[in-house]
Formats: C-alpha cells, sequence, structure tokens
C-alpha cells in the first residue's frame, strides 16, 4: 500500500459530535479528512503529509474552546428561610385558635378583619390584621402552604428579611388598594392577599433579572406568564374542572367567586409586582449581611403586633 495513501488517526472520542467538530476543524483550514468509528469510539483521520499540522490544529481550538460553551450558573440561594416559613405558620395558627376561642376577650374578627368603610376612614392597620384573620381550617390550610412555598422561593432569591417584609408589605398595599375599590359594605380576612404579593414579586424580581440576559424573549417573559397563570388557577380557588361542560364550570366558578376575594388577590399580585421591579432595578443581587436579613425578618413580626395593639385598642 501507498503510505501517501494511508489515513492516520488525528484524535478520537466516545462522541460522534466531537469527532463531526474536529472533522469539521480540518475542512475549515483546508486538511483533507475522515471520520470513522470502530470499537464504540470514533476516530479522525487525516494524511501522513497533513498529520503534524493537523494535530497542532485540533490542539489548538480545544484549548481555545475549554469551558465552551458555557454553562448557565446556579445562583446560590441566598437563603432558606424555612424558620421564617415556620413562624408565618405558627403565627397564623396561633391566631386561629385564638379567635374560634375569643381569647383574652377580644373580638378578633370584629376588630381585626378588613372593612372597606373603616379602612377608608383611617383604621390602616385593618389592612395588616385582616391577613392574619381566617374563615375556617381549609382557608388557613391553604394559606399557609402556599405563603410558606412563595416566601421560600422568594427568600432563595432576595433574602429571608427582605422576602417577609415584602410579603407584608405587598399584602397590607394589596387590602389597602382593594377596600379603596369595594365597597364601604365589603369586608375581607386571609392571608391570600400578601400570598398572592410574594408571587408577584417572585415574578417580576425574576423577569427584571432576565431582562439583562441573552435569553429569548419566550424564556424572558415566562416568569410572568406562569405567575398569571397561577394567579388565575389559585387566585380563583382552582375551580375548573376537566371533563365538566363550560356552564358547570361557570356554576362553579360563580359559587368560588361569591367566597373568594378574588379582587384582593389581583391587588396583591399587583402589589408584589411593583414591588419586585424595585427590588429588580438593583443590578446586583440583593445580598444584606445576616444580622440585616434577620432583622428585616423580625420587622414583620414587630409591625404585625403593632397592628394588633392599636386594633385591640381602638376597638375596646
Amino acid at each position: 500500500m501507498d503510505p501517501q495513501s494511508s489515513w492516520f488517526e488525528v484524535s478520537r472520542s466516545r462522541e460522534r459530535k466531537k469527532a463531526n467538530e474536529h472533522g469539521l476543524v480540518l475542512q475549515a483550514v483546508g486538511i483533507q479528512t475522515g471520520v470513522m468509528h470502530a470499537e464504540g469510539t470514533w476516530i479522525v483521520l487525516a494524511k501522513p503529509e497533513d498529520l503534524e499540522r493537523a494535530r497542532a490544529e485540533l490542539q489548538r481550538y480545544d484549548r481555545e474552546n475549554v469551558g465552551w460553551p458555557p454553562r448557565e450558573a446556579s445562583p446560590r440561594p441566598i437563603s432558606q428561610g424555612l424558620w421564617a416559613a415556620l413562624a408565618y405558620a405558627t403565627l397564623l395558627a396561633w391566631l386561629h385558635v385564638w379567635r374560634l376561642n375569643d381569647q383574652f376577650g377580644v373580638a378578633w374578627l370584629a376588630d381585626g378583619r378588613s372593612d372597606a368603610d373603616r379602612v377608608a376612614q383611617g383604621e390602616w392597620w385593618r389592612a395588616i390584621t385582616a391577613l392574619t384573620l381566617h374563615g375556617d381550617a381549609a382557608h388557613l390550610i391553604g394559606n399557609i402552604v402556599f405563603g410558606c412555598t412563595f416566601g421560600v422561593i422568594l427568600a432563595h432569591s432576595i433574602g429571608v428579611g427582605l422576602a417577609w417584609s415584602s410579603f407584608l408589605v405587598a399584602g397590607a398595599i394589596g387590602n389597602l388598594v382593594n377596600a379603596w375599590i369595594q365597597p364601604d359594605a365589603h369586608a375581607s380576612i386571609g392571608a391570600s392577599t400578601a400570598v398572592f404579593g410574594a408571587l408577584g414579586t417572585q415574578v417580576a424580581y425574576e423577569w427584571m433579572k432576565r431582562r439583562e440576559l441573552a435569553y429569548p424573549t419566550l424564556r424572558k417573559w415566562a416568569p410572568v406568564i406562569g405567575g398569571i397563570a397561577l394567579l388565575g388557577w389559585l387566585g380563583t380557588g382552582g375551580t375548573f374542572r376537566e371533563g365538566a361542560t363550560t356552564r358547570e364550570n361557570m356554576r362553579v366558578l360563580d359559587e368560588a367567586m361569591s367566597k373568594i376575594d378574588v379582587l384582593a388577590h389581583v391587588t396583591g399580585f399587583a402589589s408584589g409586582i411593583v414591588l419586585g421591579v424595585l427590588l429588580g432595578l438593583r443590578k446586583r443581587r440583593w445580598w444584606l449581611t445576616p444580622t440585616w436579613q434577620i432583622t428585616l425578618a423580625i420587622v414583620p413580626l414587630a409591625v404585625v403586633a403593632a397592628a394588633w395593639f392599636v386594633a385591640v385598642r381602638h376597638g375596646g
């Protein structure tokens, strides 16, 4: 056999894609090449006269492309926020038991619910105290489960202190706006306004981060689309049933709407969106010292306690 017509190995890989890449690199610089498969390995071949140059080109290519393509870095969670979620769940459970038993002689429901007329007259604390009251066990458990879930997720993004402070702020603003929009006779209770506020904050904050990345349009807007879908589903109690007729679904939806303050969910979500955008304007991730995060995590408890103090004094 003429040695000039023989082929010699210049690289091998278990991945066909890698071998094809090497083949294209050599072809691009004018080196005749071939690829063969043997014993589970892909082998790139070149002519003897091109052997030295081909190996040099491939070494240079591999050296210049170390770590390429870059992997999207997974941001390290700022904090887990689990203990704060436990505090949230405990607070709601305690207040629910106290309300059912009229503990301490306090008319918890009358003093703490968000009455639109009384909020409009200046009883601002009701926008906060109403977040801690619930009608029944199902209402309470739902807000504990989803509140803990969204709160922990948000704590991963902005830290436990900022997350739970935002949780309370979005809920309170959502209740204030809801009271302003609703008729004077409207009254509402429940943490769901704050729960959807946390969802809105996470959605907007994630969207703001993705605006700075070279993502396709759909991927940039994915958090917003997902958030609105969750708002539509959870905000109406997840009432639509697969296989049911449109009329049946509308009847179930009407029943749910009579029990669920959907507008409060929307105002809470909208308040969270505003907070998330404001937090997302900061280019760097929110990284506060543990002391500041703990302080900000305690603030919502202090604010709730102060609001209830005013509510009880005023009610008495």
